[in-house]
């Protein structure tokens, strides 16, 4: 409530006054006559009910939206995901921002270590398929307990078999090549390994032949596909391939080359498909180069990446 007095030379004046100050729901709550003859007129209007817990509570919250709504911005994540990653974050009115981005990636996104067998890597050329296959079973056999077999269908792309080989010889694996998913189905049939791992040719994500090979290849292996993508790439080209291949059938994002960019944003957009974030290649040291990507790790890296001083960075050893 607002209270307001005049003094005028009669009631009327001074009832004038007052609402011209206060508006027409002014109302008098007291009138007095003064010595020289003036009458002194005092008002009150509402003001609107005041919101104890909004002036109560502490404003981190909105300050460490403020700081992720300019984090998003450096990242380069595509609306509306990121507003709604900023608005997960308010609404817990945290003050630290990386227990407030957790948070928000929890909201809006799956965590889940790549578990299952037969496991099929397949992404665009270039991202680090074959590397992440050999690290996979090097992480498989380091860890004892589990027969490993590894397949690639790679077998037309100069030096891709060669490459695969050279990685896995430290293990003493040899890749068995599939021509054609007939020849995969068949090598599945005769394996009694417990661990499959099958690398798949780079394929063009917006070309209808290479998801229709793909497509074959699942079929005849029944294998899960997991979808490797390198950080760094466009956000809104990460987002169509998310959705590709979430029609395909995957359900887990690994994600390469977090050494190598600072710009996350489309490994979000490609993770909004329905993806669960499950592995980081991070760094090329085949034995040490992979780790579980965990929400906590992921809020450390966006927030080291975008400057901002969170304590903690995502080296090797796990980024959970």
């Amino acid at each position: 409530m607002r209270l307001l007095s005049v003094v005028a030379r009669d009631s009327n004046e001074a009832l004038a006054r007052l609402r011209s100050r206060l508006g027409e729901e002014a109302v008098i709550v007291g009138t007095r006559e003064l010595k020289d003859g003036q009458v002194r007129v005092t008002a009150a209007v509402e003001s609107g009910e005041i919101d104890l817990a909004s002036l109560l509570i502490s404003g981190e919250g909105s300050r460490t939206g403020d700081r992720l709504a300019a984090l998003a911005a450096h990242h380069e994540i595509p609306e509306p995901l990121g507003s709604r990653l900023v608005e997960a974050a308010r609404g817990l009115r945290e003050a630290d921002p990386s227990t407030a981005l957790r948070h928000s990636l929890l909201q809006l996104f799956g965590f889940e270590p790549l578990s299952g067998t037969p496991l099929l890597l397949a992404g665009p050329p270039g991202v680090g398929k074959t590397a992440s296959v050999a690290k996979l079973a090097t992480r498989a056999v380091l860890a004892g307990g589990s027969r490993v077999a590894v397949i690639t269908t790679d077998g037309d792309r100069a030096g891709g078999v060669e490459q695969l080989r050279a990685l896995l010889a430290p293990l003493r694996l040899e890749p068995a090549v599939a021509a054609d998913p007939q020849a995969l189905r068949r090598l599945l049939m005769q394996t009694a390994a417990d661990l499959v791992l099958i690398d798949s040719p780079g394929l063009n994500p917006f070309r209808s032949r290479d998801l229709g090979n793909l497509s074959s290849l699942l079929r005849a292996s029944g294998a899960e596909p997991v979808l490797v993508l390198a950080a760094g790439m466009a956000a809104s080209d990460c987002a169509e391939i998310g959705d590709t291949f979430a029609a395909l059938g995957a359900s887990r994002l690994l994600v390469t080359k977090l050494d190598a960019t600072r710009r996350l944003g489309g490994v979000l957009a490609a993770a909004a498909a329905g993806l669960a974030f499950c592995e980081a290649s991070i760094g090329p040291t085949i034995g040490r180069g992979l780790a579980p990507l965990g929400a906590g790790g992921l809020a450390r890296l966006l927030l080291q990446h975008g400057a901002a001083d969170c304590g903690n960075d995502a080296r090797a050893g796990g980024v959970r």
